[in-house]
């Protein structure tokens, strides 16, 4: 699965979102980091529509994101 297509399925803001994210974006039982990061990211800009720019993001990771589950 390449990268833009994980990121398709965010491609339209929704209330809620269920994507599948390919085991090949993984490391041992959770998917890499940044990848996690970054789908949040692109989530929030989805939901929120302030007009003002991101800055900064903070993330905590406080559990696993198993991959090949909704």
């Amino acid at each position: 699965m390449q990268i833009d297509q994980v990121f398709s399925q965010l491609s339209e803001p929704q209330p809620s979102y269920q994507i599948n994210i390919d085991k090949s974006w993984s490391q041992g039982r959770t998917v890499y980091g940044g990848m996690s990061a970054s789908l949040v990211f692109q989530t929030m800009q989805n939901l929120i529509t302030d007009t003002r720019k991101v800055r900064s993001v903070h993330i905590n990771f406080v559990g696993p994101l198993d991959p090949e589950k909704p």
